[in-house]
């Protein structure tokens, strides 16, 4: 029903990163950065530098003394903020448009991205888990396919789509990939990689339903972004005063997250979010 060529295509005409975030996503990957270098990436580009500003005297980062420097900011908040801030900054326009084919409206995806972001922030924060730099990033990015795919979903197609999405994840996704020939985490996967983005980053796109299935001997990305992107839904529910619906993901008990420290997380998005 689809030409996978086309939907391909289509990915592939996203507009490319800015330099300066290519620059800073090439200098957070290397295993010592000065920050004097992060520094001059951010130079070239002051809306960029206004926004990691913005975000560093915000409420949300606990800003006791506003700070100005470039410097102090990427010191308050951390690398791995510092880059899903960046990547985050270009892919906004695309993640604030509508999917009404998946039941978004204008905004709703770049919401559940920065709820998912902050998740993978909160077990950072709260909880004893080991968290690579890229997850913040991969989890912000987690649904980017969707924003690709939902123009090619037709009204034949939604009906099949929806039929599986009534039932479970795993269901739904083998449906997307029997109509589609690719299912929305494979397609965002491609879009990272087209935006030249880390392996990490691309890993933890493509296997956030099913993290068992990455057969990377280190796939902790993906049960990250999994149980980031099952925390976002379960707050999205929470703040409408609904009943959570997903099960808890196995990957709770792969990176030892009780349920009880799962609560804990919803209600550090809900809070931080609205801060």
């Amino acid at each position: 029903m689809i030409d996978l060529e086309k939907l391909i295509a289509s990915a592939n005409k996203l507009d490319p990163l800015p330099d300066a975030v290519l620059r800073l996503v090439e200098l957070l990957q290397k295993p010592e950065v000065e920050l004097k270098e992060i520094e001059r990436a951010f130079a070239a580009d002051g809306a960029l530098t206004a926004q990691l500003l913005r975000q560093a005297n915000s409420a949300s980062s606990a800003a006791v003394n506003k700070i100005g420097t470039v410097e102090a900011a990427i010191v308050r908040l951390g690398l791995d903020s510092v880059l899903a801030l960046a990547v985050g900054a270009a892919a906004q326009t695309h993640l604030n448009a509508a999917a009404a084919q998946y039941g978004l409206s204008e905004g709703e995806l770049w919401r559940h991205g920065q709820y998912a972001r902050l998740a993978i922030d909160g077990m950072r924060r709260l909880l004893r888990v080991k968290i690579p730099p890229e997850a913040q990033t991969a989890a912000l990015l987690h649904d980017i396919g969707k924003v690709v795919m939902a123009r090619f979903l037709k009204p034949e197609v939604l009906a099949i789509l929806h039929e599986a999405d009534n039932s479970d994840v795993a269901v739904s996704l083998a449906a997307e990939r029997e109509v589609l020939q690719v299912h929305h985490g494979e397609l965002g996967g491609l879009i990272a990689q087209r935006w030249q983005l880390p392996d990490q980053i691309v890993r933890g796109i493509i296997y956030h339903h099913t993290p068992e299935e990455c057969t990377e001997i280190d796939n902790r990305i993906c049960h990250l972004v999994c149980m980031a992107n099952w925390i976002a839904n379960a707050a999205a529910a929470t703040h409408a005063n609904q009943a959570i619906a997903e099960p808890i993901p196995a990957s709770a008990e792969v990176l030892k997250i009780s349920r009880e420290q799962a609560d804990q997380l919803i209600q550090y998005v809900l809070r931080e979010y609205a801060g």
